[in-house]
């Protein structure tokens, strides 16, 4: 059998970081843009609201931006046109690679199942029960 070539492979991950990272802007949009589980309470105002809004706005940007970055390492920075490369980062960016949400989220911890699938059952039935 004939086996792909190097450019062949650079153009086979350049299409597979790209379907991805727009997967996940996607993704980000129509949830931002959708209906969500929301709290039933009042709206925490001044500095505990301020504190709870940056809090989420972390919490969201750690698993859009750790996503994406996720992908750009799995297919090796294939749109180095941006200037990224597996060569180009320090010490303590190839550290924080560990900690990417979806490496951290497809762990497996119950029956085989991670944490992503459980965290999704999870939010659909908190949905479900909201109904």
């Amino acid at each position: 059998p004939a086996t792909a070539g190097p450019s062949e492979m650079i153009a086979e991950n350049t299409v597979q970081t790209w379907f991805f990272i727009v997967a996940v802007m996607v993704a980000a949009f129509v949830a931002y843009a959708s209906e969500s589980i929301a709290f039933r309470g009042e709206r925490s105002g001044g500095v505990l609201g301020l504190i709870l809004g940056a809090l989420i706005g972390a919490v969201n940007g750690y698993l859009i931006g750790g996503s994406v970055w996720y992908y750009l390492d799995r297919w090796h920075y294939a749109i180095g046109w941006l200037g990224m490369s597996p060569q180009g980062l320090s010490a303590t960016a190839r550290s924080i690679l560990t900690y990417l949400p979806l490496r951290l989220l497809a762990q497996p911890v119950l029956l085989g199942q991670s944490w992503l699938l459980l965290l999704a059952l999870g939010l659909v039935v908190a949905w479900v029960i909201r109904r």
